[in-house]
């Protein structure tokens, strides 16, 4: 379960159990494989699952993402 953030209860959102979000959002470190931008850099990564797990990222980087890929 995602916890709730203030535009949440803002806008009133109830969440359950199986809400995602569907645009990308703000991380620590990225959560699944896809393309991500950093706060560093400020370029788009395409981040394998290995790099995740390998801790392969900038530390002190936020992270935008994922980002859906645009289809052809």
């Amino acid at each position: 379960m995602r916890l709730r953030t203030r535009s949440d209860i803002a806008a009133g959102i109830a969440l359950t159990d199986n809400y995602t979000r569907t645009e990308p959002a703000w991380h620590d470190a990225p959560t699944c494989p896809g393309l991500w931008r950093n706060s560093i850099t400020m370029k788009v990564e395409r981040l394998e699952q290995w790099h995740i797990d390998a801790l392969m990222y900038f530390d002190d980087a936020r992270w935008c993402g994922p980002i859906p890929e645009d289809k052809p």
